[in-house]
């Protein structure tokens, strides 16, 4: 009984490092990990905006104007120094996408 378990531990470690490797191949392969509106979007993150420089908002300013067109560097000022509290709970849920806010930045 012991010989068995011990010759398939190592087969089991295995067959999980295989699946990890590949996996991990798939998602460097196919993921859009330099993808410059991911690059530039970190700024969106409430916990990151303190890191974040105002040229990546301008990224998205020229991406999306009719969003974000307004948009100045005193804003994003403000926001970077808001504090948790100041954000109302219902910005705190899970994002909804609008169909119509797609079809108005061109992307469907």
């Amino acid at each position: 009984m012991g010989i068995f378990l011990h010759t398939r531990i190592p087969l089991s470690m295995k067959v999980f490092e295989s699946f990890f490797e590949k996996a991990t191949g798939y998602l460097l392969k196919w993921c859009p990990l330099q993808d410059s509106l991911l690059i530039n979007a970190t700024w969106i993150g409430f916990n990151q905006r303190l890191n974040q420089t105002f040229s990546s908002v301008q990224f998205f300013i020229s991406r999306f104007p009719s969003l974000l067109g307004d948009l100045n560097i005193d804003q994003f000022l403000s926001y970077q120094i808001m504090s948790e509290k100041d954000i109302p709970d219902t910005l705190k849920d899970e994002p909804e996408v609008d169909p119509a806010m797609l079809t108005s930045c061109g992307d469907t």
